[in-house]
């Protein structure tokens, strides 16, 4: 029984790849996209205040882009981020749909 307990328990305890990421950042990355409409990931990140920085994970760009709220492509050897209209319309706090 004992033996059980511990296999049960070792699929709780086990380490979670990744790490996850603050939602605000996502607001705050938008709020740089609605100023400046088209980034570099570096120069965004860059933007970033020192706290938004540490929490700041590259799934978030990821989930953005599958939300419909950024664009994305790669340029060179960088990905450049865009707003959409629905990225917009989301930090106005209207519903995009």
């Amino acid at each position: 029984m004992i033996a059980g307990l511990a296999s049960t328990r070792s699929v709780y305890c086990a380490a979670v790849p990744g790490q996850m990421y603050d939602p605000a950042v996502q607001r705050a990355v938008l709020e740089k996209l609605a100023r400046w409409r088209q980034l570099p990931e570096g120069d965004l990140i860059g933007m970033l205040s020192p706290v938004e920085r540490l929490r700041f994970r590259p799934e978030a760009l990821d989930d953005l882009v599958w939300d419909g709220f950024i664009e994305a492509h790669l340029a060179g050897d960088e990905r450049v981020v865009s707003i959409t209209a629905a990225g917009e319309a989301w930090l106005r706090g209207e519903r995009a749909d």
